[in-house]
This record gives structure tokens, C-alpha cells and sequence, in this order.
């Protein structure tokens, strides 16, 4: 079972899943799209990818967000017997919590750098669809300033 590409398929009513990817670089860019996005036949994990600043979001934290129903949050310790990581977490569907966290990642999302931050899209849109896509979701409205 493949948990992102599940909630993909599962959200398509909801205009399918971002993946918002830390990035400071070409070289973490590519780094995302070759773990996450089309290889060969394989369709990508996440329908979009979007890179946010890299010194935004602590490194270990990752937080899944179904806008105005739930959201996930996980921080990744490394186990002390095998130093792997170790996600700890929560997840809530109080409407309050919910609220603030896709402000949040819509702050985040805003400082993104226009179409070119787009790594990827849906097979039937371009970077600026992908943009409103995300826009509207989160209700932040930026993508028609790039």
C-alpha cells in the first residue's frame, strides 16, 4: 500500500494532493522529483509539487493537511538503538486546529516562487493551473501575481 499515492486517488473529487517540498536548490529540486514525481511508467506520488523555502520548515517535521477536515502532524526523531527515524505525531480533525494549520501552510505556499516553484502538475494542466489549484485550496490568492 502506498499512502501518498492512496490519498491522491481518494482526494480527486478534492483536485488530488500537493506535495510541498523544501527546496534551496536545483539540486534539492531534482532530489524531490526523482523520489517523488513520473519516472517512466511509475505516475508520481503527489499530483503537484510545489518548492517552498527550504529555511521555512524544520527539517523533521512533516504535516498532512486535508483543508476544512483534518490534518496530520509528524515529527521524525531518530531512534536511539538504530538511529532511524521515529515519526511521532498527532492527528485532529477539531476545525480550529485544522483552520490554523492550512494558514499556516498557506503563508508558506505564498512565498514560493511563482510558476517556476511548480515541479510538477497533473498530466492536463500547466503550472499556473496547478498554482490556482493550490491558491484555492488554501485560499491564499497569489498565483495570478507571478
Amino acid at each position: 500500500m502506498n499512502l501518498a499515492r492512496d490519498l491522491s486517488k481518494a482526494n480527486q473529487i478534492d483536485d488530488g494532493t500537493v506535495l510541498l517540498a523544501r527546496s534551496g536548490n536545483a539540486y534539492d529540486r531534482k532530489g524531490w522529483s526523482k523520489l517523488y514525481g513520473q519516472a517512466n511508467r511509475q505516475p508520481a506520488l503527489f499530483d503537484r509539487c510545489l518548492a517552498v523555502p527550504a529555511s521555512e520548515l524544520p527539517f523533521a517535521l512533516e504535516v498532512i493537511l486535508k483543508p476544512g477536515s483534518w490534518v496530520a502532524v509528524l515529527v521524525h526523531a531518530p531512534d536511539l538503538a538504530s538511529s532511524y527515524p521515529f515519526p511521532f505525531g498527532y492527528i485532529t480533525a477539531d476545525p480550529k486546529i485544522v483552520d490554523n494549520y492550512k494558514r499556516s501552510i498557506a503563508e508558506l505556499a505564498a512565498k514560493a516562487e511563482g510558476t517556476g516553484a511548480v515541479l510538477w502538475t497533473k498530466p492536463d494542466e500547466d503550472a499556473h493551473r496547478a498554482l490556482n489549484s493550490i491558491d484555492a485550496a488554501l485560499d491564499i490568492n497569489v498565483a495570478d501575481a507571478d
